[in-house]
């Protein structure tokens, strides 16, 4: 890709909040590089074990670190069968 297609798109994935601007990094000499990271926020996964009797849930934001982690919950396949 061009430098002006992915300026124009990094821009852009600013602007939409998947990514963060962390300013230019200081070097000895040239030309100072930009700096972007991803926004843990914009973006999650979510995964599911299911067990026998129970469920494990875990919420996974966009840079990979467990936001939320739910362990054993209960479940009875026979109600989830019915309804």
């Amino acid at each position: 890709m061009s430098v002006p297609t992915v300026t124009k798109f990094i821009g852009e994935m600013c602007e939409d909040g998947y990514i963060n601007d962390y300013g230019k990094l200081e070097t000895s000499g040239g030309r100072h590089p930009n700096l972007y990271g991803l926004n843990p926020g914009s973006g999650y996964f979510i995964g599911v074990d299911i067990k026998r009797f129970a469920v494990n849930i875990g919420l996974i934001n966009f840079k990979g670190e467990m936001v939320e982690l739910k362990m054993n919950i209960p479940i009875n396949l026979k109600t989830l069968q019915r309804g």
